[in-house]
């Protein structure tokens, strides 16, 4: 499975994971799609944790 995701902070409002998610089941894709919301001061090393999970790609807000 493909995991893609949203960082930033806040999040919780974004429409993008249910878009996303509706796209990968439209299309049939093994994939999800998450949310990430470090506090500003953590963001690089989220980024660089999310990498180091594997996760395929970030949209960052």
């Amino acid at each position: 499975m493909d995991v893609y995701g949203l960082i930033g902070n806040p999040v919780g409002h974004s429409l993008s994971p249910p878009m996303h998610e509706a796209g990968y089941e439209a299309l049939g894709l093994d994939a999800r799609y998450v949310t990430f919301e470090p506090d500003a001061d953590a963001a690089a090393a989220a980024i660089a944790g999310a990498a180091d999970l594997g996760v395929a790609g970030l949209n960052v807000t």
